[in-house]
């Protein structure tokens, strides 16, 4: 009975065939697309493949609303207007695309006699059940390949990514189109792992938020929570929409509390994050935690005071992903301006700008650290910024880059220069060892005769002979040698010498980083001994 009902199910994606006449067409499309990739290299793959995406997305709702030349035409229409707005940067593209599939995904929900709930429910129990038969598929099909290629005769191994383009190109999206047409039935796995193990686990996750809110709540300087808003908001939502139609106590009291709570903890994140922008500026990813700040406010609001309309989130969630993607007040356009003129600005304080880039080596720490930030984003991004030559960052600044990390705590590093050879004269020393030196490293010897070893203990280098210390260099001298974050040094800048009347070390550092006081180097280590 049950292998008559898969097959029937599989036998179904000729009834989505027909269902999503448009929809399939375009499949087939990017299934050619992406096999012109695999045997050769189509120009500017990546935008056809994000617009082929995004249309038949935008068909499939097309063809669920209307079979119509009128609604053909605003998918077509839609699908132009993405195409002419993308962004041929890897990063930005992959978001453009990300945010409009999901808004075209959200309209997807919306259709139907069903309530949002209810249909909710049933697109995420679809495609729950299309990831897991498309990887059953796959791995299948990989071990039969498998299995030829190793025991059989050799395969061209091309033919995993045809089959790749095959099941996830053409079976995984027609095989859910299919299960999206079926008439809703009970998923009881699911609702008891929503039930049990979903819901208390959120519960739990909020617990901690709403703690460390109360007790960083008249401290706005801090930011941690930013990263995390739009995932949690995002999960009590989803996990709403999908509790809606389970009764037991604990469900119920997650939808009566929850919008509550993600109100309060969406409200205060928000005010940390709009006064961050007068610190650091807006980037594309704070004008997404913002919106979906607002987003998941409304929402919140709606399901707080009016959960009957919770249909709602469909368009409200629509209109501002259009908005968020669609120049001139797209993420993209706000943050690339603004960070621009911060830059920008910035120059012109420190008389750096003035029409043109004036290099000045001699400017802080911290300066060096901000125009190094927003230069990164802004390359990084691929913005096309006119008043910035084409050069590299030292030429253009007069400094080498300068990074902090997310402790705002600075990272050293120095190398040797690779083009000077290292040239010195060894006739007064007695021995050459080449050391890898750490803070707290577990103590070693370097044995150089039989009552006379080089050891690393304690943070430091120690000659020690019959027992007794002739001579110690700390690893903390290496500090004198971080005068920025990256530097080359000559083999001059590089040597250190430790001398006493009873010993000699001579270290050329070939390379050496320290992070939160904690020091590491390669060391080239010639040893004189004067007893």
């Amino acid at each position: 009975m049950r292998f008559n009902r898969i097959f029937q199910q599989f036998a179904a994606i000729t009834e989505a065939i027909k269902a999503f006449p448009l929809a399939t067409v375009l499949l087939v499309v990017l299934f050619f697309v992406n096999v012109a990739e695999i045997s050769g290299t189509v120009a500017n793959y990546e935008k056809w493949l994000a617009t082929l995406v995004v249309a038949v997305f935008a068909a499939s709702v097309a063809d669920l609303f209307a079979k119509h030349v009128i609604t053909y035409s605003i998918a077509i229409f839609f699908t132009g207007l993405f195409f002419w707005i993308s962004s041929s940067n890897d990063l930005v593209l992959a978001i453009q695309t990300g945010v409009v599939v999901s808004a075209l995904m959200m309209g997807f929900i919306w259709y139907g006699k069903e309530n949002f709930s209810a249909r909710f429910f049933h697109i995420f129990k679809s495609i729950l059940i299309t990831a897991f038969f498309s990887i059953i598929i796959f791995v299948g099909l990989m071990l039969i390949y498998a299995a030829i290629n190793y025991l059989l005769f050799s395969i061209n191994s091309n033919i995993i990514e045809y089959i790749a383009a095959i099941v996830f190109g053409l079976f995984t999206p027609l095989f859910f189109l299919s299960l999206t047409m079926k008439k809703e039935e009970p998923a009881h796995i699911l609702e008891v792992l929503l039930s049990y193990v979903i819901v208390p686990l959120t519960m739990v996750y909020a617990v901690i938020l709403v703690i460390y809110i109360a007790l960083h709540f008249t401290d706005w300087s801090e930011n941690l929570l930013e990263p995390l808003l739009v995932y949690f908001a995002s999960t009590v939502l989803v996990v709403y929409f999908l509790s809606y139609r389970l009764n037991n106590g604990l469900t119920k009291w997650f939808r009566l509390i929850f919008p509550k709570v993600l109100l309060i903890i969406v409200l205060y994140q928000l005010v940390v994050s709009i006064m961050k922008i007068g610190e650091t500026g807006i980037t594309h990813g704070r004008y997404f935690v913002i919106l979906f700040g607002l987003f998941a406010i409304i929402i919140a609001l709606i399901l707080t005071f009016i959960p009957k309309k919770q249909w709602l989130v469909a368009p409200i969630f629509i209109g501002f992903s259009l908005l968020s993607v669609i120049p001139p007040v797209d993420a993209f356009t706000i943050s690339k301006n603004n960070q621009e003129n911060l830059l920008q600005e910035r120059l012109q304080s420190l008389n750096m700008y003035d029409g043109e880039v004036q290099p000045n080596p001699e400017i802080s720490n911290e300066d060096k650290q901000f125009i190094t930030e927003k230069f990164d984003y802004l390359q990084r991004m691929d913005y096309d910024i006119a008043w910035l030559p084409d050069q590299r960052f030292e030429k253009i600044f007069g400094f080498s880059p300068q990074y902090k990390d997310y402790m705002n705590e600075v990272y050293y590093t120095v190398n040797l220069n690779g083009d000077e050879p290292i040239i010195t004269a060894i006739d007064h020393y007695d021995y050459f060892v080449q050391v890898s030196a750490s803070q707290n490293p577990p103590h070693r010897r370097f044995e150089l005769t039989n009552n006379m070893q080089l050891r690393l203990q304690k943070d430091q280098l120690v000659l020690v002979k019959d027992e007794q210390e002739l001579l110690a260099w700390p690893l903390e001298e290496l500090d004198t040698l971080f005068t920025s974050n990256y530097s080359e040094l000559s083999v001059e800048e590089a040597t250190l010498i430790a001398e006493n009347d009873r010993a000699k070390l001579q270290i050329i550092v070939q390379n050496a980083q320290s992070h939160r006081n904690q020091r590491y180097a390669e060391l080239y280590v010639f040893v004189q001994v004067k007893e």
